[in-house]
């Protein structure tokens, strides 16, 4: 055969292994193992993350729970369902020189509306982008209930939805963004969300919560 020919048959295949690879979701928690996480800022999982029934339980102190893997442009779904009066997160694109992942990466809340202070104020309710963009939409009614979740995530857009319904449609670096930073705790926080890539992390806020369905479609 051909060298050349064989050569362009050889990066074809491989070009497209990396096209589907890239095309491809992937379970980041199936209900059954932990392999694609550790605990934040450390090489093990703590006792306090369980599995449970096949749901990703904080069922003890823990602290947060850290992909292996750092994205960059993403979809990220997952359902999660919080305890009465609690209160989590899901963070995206943290990384670990600060003590807690929320001093990095951008974070959108879970939370007990009802039960829980921060649901009185539509910034720091379930669904917001938290301190920064509010959630108006009152969709989070009820604790020990499960609630939908996708994040699109390109360039210095995302897009945050719960239940279906577009929350918030962020621009990082614009002026709504900046000024939204400099009236939030945020803003003695050097370089706050303004990663490119990074880990995404399950907070650990001290209170149980499940999460089930974990998948990511890196772009």
């Amino acid at each position: 055969m051909n060298l050349k020919y064989l050569g362009l048959c050889l990066v074809f295949i491989l070009s497209f292994k990396k096209e589907v690879h890239r095309d491809s979701w992937v379970n980041l928690f199936d209900g059954t193992n932990l392999d694609n996480w550790r605990t934040y800022q450390c090489d093990c999982i703590s006792k306090g993350w369980t599995i449970e029934s096949e749901d990703l339980v904080r069922s003890g102190p823990a602290k947060g729970l850290v992909t292996k893997e750092k994205y960059q442009d993403f979809i990220l779904e997952l359902s999660w369902k919080i305890s009465k009066g609690g209160n989590s997160g899901i963070i995206l694109r943290a990384n670990e020189n600060h003590q807690y992942a929320f001093m990095s990466g951008i974070e959108m809340q879970i939370l007990d509306d009802q039960f829980h202070a921060d649901g009185k104020s539509p910034l720091t309710s379930a669904g917001a982008v938290y301190g920064l963009f509010p959630n108006n939409s009152n969709i989070v009614s009820r604790d020990n209930h499960w609630y939908a979740v996708r994040i699109e995530a390109i360039g210095t857009n995302i897009k945050f939805y719960l239940e279906g319904n577009l929350i918030n449609d962020i621009q990082i670096g614009s002026v709504t963004w900046n000024e939204a930073i400099k009236k939030s705790k945020f803003s003695n926080l050097e370089n706050y969300g303004l990663l490119s890539e990074g880990n995404i992390v399950l907070q650990d806020h001290g209170d149980k919560v499940s999460f089930r369905n974990i998948r990511i479609l890196a772009l």
